[in-house]
């Protein structure tokens, strides 16, 4: 009774809020699953462990799904049995170079944007590399700040 009116206090406002809180954890558990199948996949190629680690942290941090490879063969290995979003490589490393892995990753999916990192780009690997349809070419040593702003824009134009 309320002692106010003398009238039953009404219990139904707990169970609602209750079941309020239980909707809304609902809610965001159901919302980070969805980001977990929605998450990006990037492939990072560099020979060279220091860079691709760099680059790996720094896109991990963003919240990508981020794996690596230390050479275009493995790379070509990997991208054929996953999907990826993206992917960085460096022009050159033992075995396959950098621009031979851009051409078999064009030939087995267009859409996906390559950028190459590297610090030994030469004038016809440029223009090789932009008959592949390469989204960019970055030098090293690199500013992870434009790693993170590329990445985005070249994600963002494989969305349209």
């Amino acid at each position: 009774m309320s002692k106010k009116d003398n009238l039953p206090v009404i219990k139904e406002h707990t169970h609602l809020t209750k079941a309020s809180r239980q909707i809304a954890i609902t809610d965001k558990i159901l919302a980070k699953i969805s980001k977990l199948k929605e998450k990006i996949n990037i492939l990072v190629v560099d020979d060279e462990l220091n860079p691709r680690e760099v680059i790996r942290k720094c896109l991990k941090e963003e919240g990508y799904n981020v794996t690596t490879a230390d050479n275009g063969d493995e790379a070509l290995i990997i991208f054929r049995k996953k999907s990826f979003d993206l992917v960085t490589t460096c022009i050159r490393m033992p075995g396959m170079g950098g621009i031979t892995l851009l051409g078999k990753l064009k030939k087995i999916s267009y859409k996906t944007p390559v950028i190459i990192i590297t610090a030994y780009a030469t004038l016809e690997q440029a223009r090789m590399a932009v008959r592949y349809n390469v989204f960019d070419i970055m030098t090293k040593p690199f500013d992870v700040d434009e790693i993170k702003k590329t990445v985005k824009k070249a994600l963002k134009t494989k969305k349209l």
